[in-house]
């Protein structure tokens, strides 16, 4: 009798220290996978920040930069559902969706700050070029009155040469 309650005494402490164990192993592992998620959230906020900066940098310079804006709106729908799923405790899911938003926005500060020099370079050739059509213009304009003037005073002095003078008699 003795071994037997020795046995289920030895069984019931086994079995006590392996539940203990796994349930500190889950809470350590929910820590970790929390830990997890959170750095994940932070990394995507961290790349949603360095791409809004970028995109808002390329359409001060006049870039086209509708794409760009469509994909900084998918990545933060994500970083909101990891969000989202970090306040519920899937963290799984909040690490996920955080890694879904930095893929979404993979090439976003890239294409923005090349969006952004070309229209830079673009802006700079169109004021030279609108400078030039107007120095063009002006010169053109002023060439066009020196003719018309040269015209109209030939034309004046030959009107005024040809007529004759009339001598009315009270006059004399």
């Amino acid at each position: 009798m003795k071994v037997t309650q020795s046995l289920r005494l030895v069984a019931a402490v086994s079995a006590f220290l392996i539940v203990a164990s796994s349930v500190l192993m889950s809470s350590v592992k929910a820590s970790e996978a929390e830990d997890l998620a959170i750095l994940a959230i932070d990394n995507a906020k961290s790349s949603v920040e360095t791409a809004f900066v970028a995109v808002s940098a390329a359409e001060a310079a006049g870039a086209y930069v509708t794409l760009l804006v469509d994909r900084l709106n998918v990545s933060v729908e994500y970083l909101a559902l990891a969000n989202m799923y970090l306040r519920t405790n899937d963290f799984y899911r909040a690490a996920q969706y955080a890694d879904f938003c930095v893929d979404a926005l993979a090439g976003v500060s890239e294409d923005a700050e090349a969006l952004g020099s070309s229209a830079k370079t673009e802006s700079n050739a169109r004021s030279s070029m609108m400078a030039m059509l107007s120095i063009a213009s002006a010169a053109g304009v002023a060439c066009a009155s020196l003719l018309c003037w040269r015209f109209f005073k030939k034309q004046y002095y030959k009107h005024i040469l040809t007529k004759e003078v009339e001598v009315s008699p009270n006059e004399s």
